[in-house]
């Protein structure tokens, strides 16, 4: 059984796409596995493309930490530095003072982000920046996933995350400067203060595969089924692939036979990676469908792995009345 080794999500950098000429077609397994992990929990609509505001309140913030308005939240983290093709794995740190209840985000993008995961942390972390050079920690309960595009979000109305004062946020960044030049930066994350005082919460619940095994030189297809064994209320969703993907899928139906499309990203861009609503009620028995398409111009065999030189396969879904992290995946073995 396999336990993804998230967020996100990715949300996010490898090679140059090309198109090839092949149809070949390679299939993943479709053993599906569902666990928890403790903790809080086609073109349009897009969620997502406008820049954040500069600070709290329309007012420019540009220090690291967490700046507290009457409207919006600020996460800043400081400057970091990437040099001409250095890949980095930073986490930044920062505790709020305040309680708060969250119900939007908003992220703008860059080309050196593969992925942004925001979390609150339920084990400390090292206040300020940390290299972290792992994707996911189960200690981390995923807030909000972005990547490379700028990507925006607004919860249903009554629904959203509730921060208690003295917990630790903590962004993780995966940086990949391709340019030949260094890379000064920080990033920021914005968040929309709620009206409510006791939103139901909301969790993340990730479908995809580990099963990456991309055919040199030729176009193929992964595929990930998996059966749900309760209801799961999804209001938006984040794909993630890295940039030989050219397009994922959704589908869902009651059995492998009877499918319906219910959500596409046609064509992925690696560039463009944003969350998008989704109104959708999975019930126990609903078979779920995650396909990802990919373009391998190599002349290796591309597999699956953190790394930007690697590949995924993910469709991350934000769920309501829900804490935590939840996974309905398949790996290639048994179930």
């Amino acid at each position: 059984m396999f336990l993804v080794r998230l967020w996100t999500l990715y949300a996010f950098v490898l090679v140059a796409l090309c198109a090839c000429d092949s149809n070949d077609e390679a299939s993943g397994s479709k053993g599906n596995e569902q666990t928890e992990s403790p903790g809080d929990g086609g073109d349009e609509p897009r969620d997502g493309g406008d820049e954040p505001d500069a600070g709290p309140d329309d007012e420019p913030e540009v220090e690291p930490g967490i700046h507290v308005g009457e409207q919006q939240v600020i996460f800043q983290t400081d400057t970091f530095t990437l040099e001409p093709g250095q890949e980095r794995y930073l986490c930044y740190a920062a505790t709020t003072e305040d309680e708060l209840v969250i119900d939007g985000y908003r992220s703008a993008g860059a080309p050196y982000l593969h992925h942004v995961i925001f979390s609150r942390a339920t084990a400390p972390e090292p206040e300020g920046f940390s290299e972290c050079d792992t994707l996911f920690r189960y200690t981390w309960q995923p807030l909000f996933l972005t990547g490379a595009g700028a990507s925006e979000l607004d919860f249903p109305e009554n629904n959203g995350h509730k921060i208690p004062a003295g917990t630790q946020l903590v962004v993780q960044l995966h940086l990949l400067n391709a340019t030949e030049d260094p890379v000064t930066e920080s990033v920021a994350i914005t968040m929309k203060r709620s009206s409510s005082a006791d939103p139901k919460p909301i969790g993340t619940y990730a479908f995809g595969s580990s099963d990456v095994n991309l055919p040199p030189s030729q176009t193929s297809v992964l595929e990930a089924v998996c059966t749900m064994d309760e209801t799961v209320q999804l209001v938006a969703v984040f794909p993630h692939m890295h940039l030989l993907g050219t397009k994922m899928t959704f589908e869902v139906g009651k059995s492998e036979d009877a499918m319906e499309m219910v959500f596409e990203r046609d064509p992925y861009s690696f560039d463009d990676q944003h969350v998008e609503l989704l109104d959708l009620t999975l019930e126990p028995g609903d078979v779920t469908r995650v396909r990802c398409s990919y373009d391998n111009p190599h002349d290796e065999v591309i597999t699956f792995g953190e790394s930007t030189m690697n590949e995924m396969c993910f469709l991350i879904g934000f769920s309501v009345d829900r804490d935590g992290l939840m996974t309905c995946t398949s790996s290639g073995g048994d179930d």
